[in-house]
């Protein structure tokens, strides 16, 4: 088990740098309506899918296990994150890049707060 509880510490970070670089297509995209392209339509992807790992690791993990601590909001920040990346991907391709850029914001933020759990981000 101490294996998967170490995998599961990665995962937060990954879809941090996976949002972090969705992150930056969405801010360098042009003002026009376009559409996301190959790269960025897989790092859209890969944001969300680590994402949704993360958060249902964490929920997994937490729930079988007495000694890590249970945080019942990690799966709703990972919900939060999948809007947030449905917001922005949208905005995007209607050529609105200031919500689209709001959206991304809320989205690393989820990111970011979801490494708590995994003891990445000390208070």
């Amino acid at each position: 088990m101490h294996g998967v509880l170490e995998a599961y510490r990665n995962l937060p970070v990954v879809a941090l740098l996976f949002t972090l670089a969705w992150a930056f297509v969405v801010v360098a995209a042009p003002r026009r309506p376009i559409g996301l392209g190959s790269l960025g339509r897989l790092l859209y992807f890969c944001a969300l899918g680590s994402m949704g790992l993360a958060g249902a690791g964490g929920i997994l993990l937490s729930s079988t296990q007495a000694t890590i601590p249970r945080f019942p909001w990690v799966g709703f920040v990972a919900v939060v994150h999948a809007v947030a990346g449905m917001r922005a991907r949208r905005a995007l391709r209607v050529g609105r890049r200031p919500q689209a850029v709001i959206a991304v914001v809320l989205q690393t933020a989820c990111a970011a707060v979801s490494g708590w759990p995994a003891g990445l981000i000390t208070v």
